[in-house]
C-alpha cells in the first residue's frame, strides 16, 4: 500500500512540473508575442491585404481554369483534375508554412514575400500555356489506352503548373493568423476573423473573375490584375515591416515585371489552344502533325467572355472556317458538318406538315436556321443562344447562311435554353435542339436528360415535333442507347434519323395521336424549290429518293426495341455526364450504326422503311405515284393498299472512312373491290435497261419462257411472264422507262379481259 501511495505522489509531482512547465511556455510565447504587438490600424491594414489576397487566389483559379479546359477539355473528370491540383497545392502550402512558422522572425515580411511570389510567378505562368498541350500529346500517346494511367499524370501534369503559386497561397493563412492572433484566450475568434475574411475575398474573387474581368479585358489581363492585387499587397505589407531595402527593391521589380508584361506580345498562343486537342488528340501521330495543323489556322475571331473562349478560326490548305467554343468545334463549313447543320432544319420542317412556330435551341453558325427560313409556312423562329460572343462571331458565316439573323421572323434570345423554357408560355410546332456535345459538364449535359425532354415536350403543340441531336463519334454504343432509351420514355412516338454516314444521329420524338410520317408531296415540294435544292445537293442529296435513304434509320418499334433495358439519363443521376467522357479518351470506333443492322437483321427487318404518306395521289382514275415516277390508270373498283419505300443498307469500312451503299426498292399494292384482282409494282433507278438474261434472273425464270410486248401508255417495250388458269391470270410484266431510269416490274392478276387494260395504264413520270 505503501509503495502505491508513493508511485501516485511521484506521478502527481510530474504531472505539476509538466503542467507548470507548459504554462511557462505559454506565458513566454504570450511574451513573445507582446513585444510584436502591432498597432491596431495595422490589423485591419493585415486583413485587407488577406482579403484582397483571397479575392486574387480565386481570381486566378477562374482565370486558369479556363485556360487548361483549352488543354485538358470540359469534362467532369477534367473539371475535377483541375481543381483537386489547385487544392491540393493550397492545401500543402498551409501544412508546409504551418510547420515552421514559429521560426519566422518577420511575419509581416514573409505575408510580403509570399504575395510578391504569388504574383511573379501569376504572370511567369502566362506562356506557359501554349507548350501545355505539347506534354498533353506526350501524355496522352502514352497512358489513352488506361483511363487511371491517364488521369493520374493528366493530373501530376496540372499539379506541376499550378504547384508553386498555390503553395505560396496556401501558406499565406497560417503566416496572417499568427500576426492577428494577439491573446490565446481569443485564438478563436482571431481566426475565425482571419478565415472569414479569406473567405470574403474569395467570393468577390470568384465574382469578379467570371462576371466582371474575363469578359471585359479577357483572360491574360485578368492574371495580370490578380498579379496586381499581389503586388500591391506585398508593397503595401513590405512598408508596414519597415524593411526598408526590402520595401524598395520590392516596389521597383514589382512596377518593373508589369510594366513589362503590359506588352501585347507576352501572352500565350491562341492558335494552340484551339486546336480541339482534348477532343482530337488521337489524329496527332506526333508534335510535327500538331504543329504543321497550327500552322495551317488562321484565327479571324477570338474573344474569352462569360460562358467561355468563342474564336473562329479557317484553314489555310482548305478553306474550311470553323466556329470554336473552348477550343472545340462546334460548327463548321465543312461539308460533313454542314450535312448535319441543315438536314437538322429539312428533316423536322419537313416532317411537319403545318409548321408555324419553331424553337431553334443553339445558334451555331446559323445554318440551321437558315435552313428553317426556307419554309415559307413558318410565321416565327425563336432562337436560343445563351453565349453572346456566339451572335457577334456569327457574322463570320453570314455568306453561307444567307444572312439568317436578318430574317424578320427570326427572335434572338440570349438565355440558358432550360432557363427559357422554364419562363416562357410559348408553344411551338417544331423544337430543334443542337446544343455542344453531351460530355461536356454542365449546361451542355442537363440538355440531354429525361427532365429537359419532359419540359421540351409540354412547350410543343398537339402535333408537335422535337429533335434532338446526338453526336455519336464521341459515344459508346451503351451510351447512344441510354439516350435513345431516355428520349423513347417521354416521346410516344420516336424514330431515329441519321445527318451523316458516320458522326451525327437525330432523334426525332412527338406525342401526337398517331405516328409521324412524312408527307412525300411535302418532301417533293421543297426539294424542288432553288434554295432547298441547291442546299441539299451541296451535300450530296440529289433528289427525293436519296434523302429518304440516308437519312432514315429506324421505326418506332424498331428505336424501342433497340434501347429497351438501357438505364435513364436524368439531373439526379446523370449517367451521361459520367461515362460519355471514356469514349473520348479511348476513342474506338463505336460502330453504332453495325449494332443498328445487326439488331435489324435480328428481328427481322432488314430494311429501312421511312414512315410515308401522301405516296399515292389519286385523282378520278388516275393513281398518281411521284415516289415511284409513275401514273397508273384504274377503275374505281382498284384501291390502293400500302405504298412503301425501303431501302437496303451496306456499310463498308475503306481507308480513310466509311463509305454507305445504297439499295432503293419501292413498292405500291393494289386490290379489287371483290378481292379477285391484285396488283403489286415494285421500282428501283436503274443505270441501263436490263438484257433479257438479266430480267429472266430477277424473276427466276429461264430466258425461253419470257415473252416480249408493249406496256403503258406511250408503249414501253417490256418482258412478260405469265401464268393462266381457269378463273384468272397471272402475269409480271418487267420494263425501264428511260425518262426516270426506273426498272418497273408489274404482278398482276386479274380477270383475264381486265389484264390488257391495266397493262396500257402505266405511265412513266419524266425524272
Amino acid at each position: 500500500m505503501g509503495k502505491k501511495n508513493l508511485y501516485r505522489l511521484c506521478v502527481g509531482e510530474m504531472s505539476k512540473k509538466k503542467s507548470k512547465k507548459e504554462k511557462e511556455e505559454v506565458k513566454r510565447k504570450e511574451e513573445v508575442k507582446a513585444k510584436v504587438r502591432y498597432p491596431k490600424y495595422l490589423y485591419h491594414i493585415i486583413l485587407l491585404g488577406l482579403c484582397l489576397s483571397g479575392m486574387a487566389a480565386l481570381i486566378y483559379e477562374v482565370a486558369w481554369t479556363r485556360l487548361l479546359q483549352l488543354v485538358f477539355g470540359t469534362t467532369v473528370y477534367a473539371v475535377s483534375t483541375m481543381l483537386t491540383a489547385f487544392m491540393a497545392g493550397l492545401a500543402l502550402g498551409s501544412w508546409l508554412v504551418g510547420r515552421y512558422t514559429d521560426r519566422i522572425k518577420n511575419h509581416l515580411f514573409a505575408f510580403c514575400l509570399l504575395e510578391a511570389g504569388i504574383g511573379i510567378y501569376g504572370i511567369l505562368l502566362i506562356p506557359v500555356f501554349s507548350v501545355l498541350p505539347y506534354s498533353y500529346l506526350s501524355i496522352f500517346q502514352a497512358f489513352h489506352s488506361s483511363f487511371a494511367f491517364f488521369s493520374f499524370f493528366q493530373f501530376l501534369l496540372c499539379f506541376s503548373i499550378l504547384l508553386v503559386p498555390t503553395t505560396l497561397m496556401g501558406g499565406t493563412f497560417p503566416v496572417v493568423s499568427k500576426i492577428y492572433t494577439k491573446r490565446m484566450e481569443e485564438l478563436g475568434k482571431d481566426i475565425g476573423n482571419v478565415y472569414s475574411i479569406n473567405n470574403l475575398g474569395a467570393v468577390l474573387g470568384s465574382f469578379a473573375a467570371g462576371f466582371l474581368f474575363i469578359p471585359f479585358i479577357g483572360v491574360r489581363n485578368t492574371i495580370i490584375a490578380a498579379a496586381s492585387l499581389n503586388f500591391f499587397v506585398a508593397i503595401l505589407v513590405a512598408i508596414l515591416s519597415r524593411e526598408r531595402k526590402g520595401m524598395i527593391f520590392m516596389s521597383s521589380f514589382c512596377i518593373i515585371l508589369l510594366l513589362g508584361v503590359a506588352m501585347p506580345g507576352y501572352s500565350y498562343d491562341v492558335k494552340i489552344l484551339n486546336t480541339a486537342l482534348y477532343q482530337r488528340a488521337d489524329v496527332y501521330a506526333s508534335k510535327e502533325d500538331l504543329e504543321a495543323q497550327i500552322e495551317d489556322l488562321n484565327v479571324l475571331y477570338y474573344e474569352e467572355g462569360l460562358y467561355g473562349t468563342v474564336a473562329i478560326t479557317e484553314s489555310k490548305s482548305h478553306g474550311i472556317r470553323s466556329l470554336m467554343l473552348n477550343g472545340k468545334a462546334d460548327a463548321s463549313t465543312m461539308r460533313k458538318d454542314m450535312t448535319t447543320q441543315l438536314l437538322l432544319g429539312y428533316i423536322p420542317l419537313i416532317l411537319h406538315e403545318h409548321p408555324k412556330k419553331v424553337l431553334i435551341i443553339g445558334l451555331g453558325g446559323g445554318f440551321t436556321l437558315g435552313a428553317a427560313e426556307n419554309f415559307d409556312d413558318i410565321e416565327k423562329i425563336d432562337v436560343v443562344e445563351i453565349d453572346p460572343l456566339v451572335v457577334e462571331a456569327e457574322k463570320y458565316f453570314s455568306v453561307y447562311n444567307k444572312n439568317a439573323l436578318d430574317d424578320e421572323r427570326v427572335n434572338l434570345a440570349i438565355a440558358d435554353a432550360r432557363n427559357y423554357l422554364l419562363t416562357t408560355d410559348e408553344k411551338y410546332d417544331v423544337i430543334i435542339s443542337e446544343p455542344s456535345d453531351p460530355w461536356i459538364s454542365g449546361a451542355c449535359s442537363n440538355l440531354f436528360t429525361k427532365e429537359f425532354f419532359e419540359l421540351s415536350r409540354e412547350h410543343l403543340n398537339e402535333e408537335g415535333i422535337f429533335l434532338q441531336w446526338v453526336p455519336v463519334y464521341d459515344v459508346s454504343v451503351s451510351d447512344f442507347r441510354t439516350l435513345l432509351n431516355t428520349f423513347s420514355k417521354v416521346y410516344n412516338h420516336s424514330t431515329l434519323w441519321t445527318a451523316t454516314d458516320e458522326g451525327d444521329m437525330l432523334f426525332v420524338g412527338s406525342n401526337s395521336e398517331s405516328p409521324v410520317k412524312m408527307n412525300y408531296t411535302r418532301l417533293e415540294k421543297y426539294r424542288s424549290k432553288k434554295e432547298v435544292r441547291d442546299d441539299l445537293e451541296g451535300i450530296g442529296i440529289r433528289d427525293n429518293d436519296e434523302f429518304l435513304a440516308k437519312t432514315f434509320l429506324m421505326s418506332e418499334e424498331e428505336t424501342k426495341g433497340f434501347a429497351v433495358g438501357a438505364p435513364i439519363n436524368t439531373d439526379d443521376k446523370p449517367v451521361i455526364e459520367f461515362s460519355a467522357p471514356l469514349s473520348i479518351l479511348v476513342h474506338a470506333d463505336p460502330d453504332i450504326r453495325g449494332e443498328i443492322s445487326r439488331y435489324k437483321i435480328g428481328v427481322r427487318r432488314p430494311f429501312y422503311v421511312p414512315p410515308l404518306k401522301g405516296l399515292e395521289v389519286r385523282e378520278k382514275n388516275v393513281s398518281r405515284l411521284a415516289f415511284m415516277g409513275l401514273n397508273v390508270r384504274l377503275v374505281d373498283a382498284w384501291k390502293g393498299e400500302d405504298f412503301r419505300l425501303m431501302v437496303n443498307k451496306t456499310y463498308k469500312r475503306i481507308e480513310g472512312g466509311m463509305v454507305i451503299d445504297l439499295g432503293v426498292w419501292k413498292e405500291a399494292e393494289y386490290k379489287s373491290d371483290s378481292n379477285s384482282g391484285r396488283l403489286k409494282i415494285y421500282a428501283s433507278t436503274q443505270p441501263a435497261s436490263p438484257s433479257r438474261v438479266q430480267v429472266a434472273n430477277i424473276l427466276g425464270v429461264s430466258p425461253r419462257e419470257l415473252e416480249q410486248g408493249m406496256v403503258g401508255v406511250d408503249g414501253y417495250p417490256a418482258y412478260f411472264s405469265h401464268d393462266g388458269n381457269a378463273e384468272s391470270e397471272s402475269l409480271t410484266a418487267v420494263w425501264f422507262c428511260e425518262d426516270n431510269s426506273h426498272l418497273y416490274i408489274a404482278e398482276i392478276t386479274c380477270p383475264e379481259e381486265e389484264m390488257e387494260g391495266i397493262l396500257s395504264g402505266f405511265e412513266c413520270l419524266s425524272g
